[in-house]
C-alpha cells in the first residue's frame, strides 16, 4: 500500500490535488474540545491526512456522550477514560502517519499561548463562549486562522476567521452571553442530536482543509443550518468591523492575551 492510494480520491478534487495533499501532510492543527464537534472533526482531519493534531480537553468519556460523539465506546465510559486519551489511541489506529498529541487541560487566557502556538489553524469545538473568546483574542493577536463552530438541538453555525482579513468573532457577537443565558441554551438544557453535531463538524473541517491547502478565495460567512428543517442562512463576514474591540483597534482583550 502506498500513501497516495489512501488519498487518491481526495487528490482528484481539483482544489486539493497533490500540492494540497502535501500541505495537509505538513499541517499542524489544534482542536480545542474533544466532545461532539472535536471527536468528529479530529477523525475527519486524521482521515484526510493532516500531519499533526493537538487535542485539548479536560473531560472524561461519559455515557451521555455516546449518542453524538465519534470514536468513544462504552468501555471508555465504563472506565472514565479521558477523551483526549481515547481519541488519540483511535486516531493513531486510523492514521499511523498522523502525530496525535493529547493534552488534558482546559484552555484559558493564561495557557492559550502555550497550547495554541505554532499551529496552522485552530478549531473551536467547545460549548463555552468564554473559551471561544479566548481563542478569538489569541488568534487575532497572533494572526492564526481559526474556525468557530457551535451546535445545540438541531441547529449549528460555522464561521472561518482569517485575522485582519475577515470579521472575527467579536465583530459579530461583541461579547460572550451572560452565564444564565448561556446555560439556558446549552445542550445539557435543550438537548442536541448527533446528525447536527456531525454536520457542523464536517463543515468546520472542510473550512480548515480549505485554509491549509491555500485556497485564495476570501469569501467567508457565518453559516447557520438546521439539519432537521433543512434550512440555512448566510451572513457575509468578509470585512472586519472597524469598531471591533478585538480586531478593530480597541483591542483590550487582544492586549490582555499578549501580556
Amino acid at each position: 500500500m502506498h500513501e497516495s492510494d489512501i488519498y487518491s480520491r481526495q487528490m482528484l478534487f481539483s482544489r486539493i490535488g497533490r500540492a494540497g495533499q502535501d500541505r495537509l501532510a505538513c499541517a499542524r492543527v489544534a482542536m480545542v474540545g474533544m466532545g461532539g464537534l472535536g471527536s468528529w472533526g479530529a477523525e475527519l482531519l486524521a482521515r484526510c491526512g493532516v500531519g499533526y493534531l493537538r487535542l485539548i480537553d479536560c473531560d472524561v468519556v461519559e455515557y451521555s456522550n455516546l449518542a453524538r460523539q465519534a470514536m468513544y465506546t462504552r468501555r471508555d465510559a465504563d472506565e472514565n477514560i479521558p477523551k483526549v486519551t481515547a481519541a488519540a489511541k483511535r486516531l493513531t489506529e486510523i492514521n499511523p502517519s498522523c502525530t496525535v498529541e493529547p493534552v488534558m487541560a482546559r484552555l484559558d487566557a493564561a495557557n492559550a499561548g502555550t497550547l495554541l502556538s505554532a499551529f496552522d489553524v485552530v478549531l473551536d469545538a467547545t460549548d463555552d463562549w468564554q473559551t471561544r473568546f479566548v481563542i478569538n483574542s489569541w488568534c487575532v493577536a497572533n494572526n492564526v486562522p481559526w474556525v468557530f463552530g457551535g451546535v445545540v438541538a438541531s441547529v449549528g453555525q460555522v464561521m472561518p476567521i482569517m485575522p485582519h482579513r475577515t470579521a472575527c468573532l467579536a465583530c459579530i457577537y461583541d461579547s460572550p452571553p451572560d452565564k444564565p443565558q448561556e446555560q439556558a441554551n446549552k445542550a445539557s438544557a435543550v438537548g442536541v442530536i448527533g446528525p447536527a453535531v456531525a454536520a457542523v463538524a464536517a463543515l468546520q473541517t472542510a473550512q480548515a482543509v480549505r485554509i491549509i491547502t491555500g485556497d485564495k478565495n476570501n469569501s467567508t460567512c457565518l453559516f447557520h443550518l438546521d439539519c432537521w428543517d433543512l434550512s440555512t442562512q448566510k451572513i457575509v463576514t468578509e470585512k472586519p468591523n472597524p469598531l471591533c474591540r478585538v480586531c478593530g483597534g480597541r483591542g483590550e482583550m487582544q492586549n490582555e492575551c499578549k501580556r
